[in-house]
């Protein structure tokens, strides 16, 4: 009866062993996620930077248009301005019709660039977002990456103490 009573411990002895071993493989694919998530979210964090720049770097390119485009307006309409205070009825008619022109121009421009500035704008808030966003994630996943260690540390001690016992048993 002795035989089959080692038999039993021997089986159990092993099926807890591959039992350990595929916690271990477990824990170690855990760790090897979590450091993915790491990943992607340093590349989240990359990507909102440079969409932050690139907004920041097409905001400030549309605001320099828009503030010549709006001193280019002023400066045409004060050149006008003497024209509109003509006592010629013909030369006041000409410059009036020249300046609602020159408005309506200036007006149908600076809405497109205006667009442009608003759409640059959206952007480099987007990529702050992406940022935050980006951080957050960082930041859960290294909580989750040393918890995942400290699991996978803690099966391979076990492994190790049921390889010694093990070993104990088998000298005995």
């Amino acid at each position: 009866m002795l035989p089959g009573a080692l038999r039993a411990q021997d089986s159990t002895a092993a099926h807890q062993q591959i039992t350990l071993e595929e916690r271990l493989a477990k824990a170690s694919d855990r760790v090897n996620a979590v450091q993915q998530k790491i990943s992607d979210a340093q590349q989240m964090v990359a990507e909102g930077k440079a969409r932050q720049k690139q907004g920041h770097a097409e905001a400030k390119q549309h605001a320099k248009a828009l503030s010549k485009m709006t001193s280019s307006y002023e400066r045409e309409l004060k050149r006008l301005s003497g024209a509109l205070q003509s006592r010629d009825k013909d030369e006041k008619a000409a410059a009036r019709a020249s300046a609602a022109e020159l408005k309506q121009g200036y007006r149908a421009e600076s809405r497109e660039t205006k667009a442009s500035l608003r759409e640059a704008q959206k952007m480099e808030r987007k990529g702050a977002r992406l940022i935050e966003k980006g951080k957050r994630k960082a930041s859960f996943a290294k909580e989750m990456l040393s918890k995942a260690k400290a699991k996978e540390r803690e099966l391979i001690k076990q492994n190790r103490e049921r390889e010694k016992r093990a070993d104990e048993r088998g000298r005995r």
